[in-house]
């Protein structure tokens, strides 16, 4: 995040299991490194990992389809990657 950029607010609403795993993510990362990330640093984390995919919403008219159209993106940079350097995984 860029320094003195104005944030705004959003509220989410998120099921038992969806918290769960935002605060699993941020747990594995305090446990592993020392350093907990909150659950708003691992969502904004997801959203700049949409930007670098280029997800766009598009001809996407539900919560799945965009579910489909990110898992589409990642597969095929995962891919493209892959093909650049084998030696990833």
């Amino acid at each position: 995040m860029k320094a003195k950029e104005r944030l705004e607010r959003v509220t989410a609403l998120l099921n038992r299991s969806e918290i769960d795993y935002l605060d699993n993510i941020g747990k594995d990362c305090l446990f592993s490194t020392g350093t907990k990330l909150s659950r708003i640093k691992i969502i904004r984390a997801m959203i700049e990992a949409m930007r670098s995919l280029d997800v766009r919403g598009d001809g996407i008219g539900s919560e799945a389809g965009l579910k489909e159209a990110i898992l589409r993106k990642a597969a095929s940079h995962a891919a493209t990657g892959l093909k650049h350097n084998p030696k990833i995984l």
